[in-house]
């Protein structure tokens, strides 16, 4: 859980798995347990910037990012991407998805067991 936590508290200064912009859930499979990362892909078409009514996802550096000061907190983003990877902040009610640090992605540096990694 090192990448939720460094993630959460790069974006927000505290630590707290409801504010990272990356997830990991555990899924039973008959095999044992399977960790599973849900973070944004970063969709050459995004369905999320797509509903935005305001144009608040917007491609920056070949990156999407979400520009709190042009979103409404209408969350339509939120329904409609099809990985369920953009989060509602429990705190200030605005979506939150990966933005990869800037390109520096900061979860993959502290990945201990090298699940995660970053490709351009």
């Amino acid at each position: 859980m090192s990448c939720v936590v460094v993630c959460s508290l790069k974006h927000t200064g505290a630590v707290s798995i409801a504010r990272s912009r990356i997830r990991i859930s555990e899924v039973l499979l008959r095999t044992g347990p399977e960790h599973r990362i849900n973070v944004c892909r970063m969709c050459d078409e995004p369905k999320c910037a797509k509903v935005c009514e305001t144009d608040a996802i917007v491609p920056k550096d070949g990156i999407l990012v979400i520009l709190e000061s042009r979103c409404v907190r209408c969350h339509d983003c939120v329904k409609a991407c099809p990985y369920g990877a953009i989060f509602i902040d429990p705190i200030t009610r605005y979506p939150i998805k990966c933005d990869l640090c800037g390109g520096d992605p900061l979860c993959v540096k502290v990945c201990p067991t090298g699940a995660l990694r970053y490709e351009t």
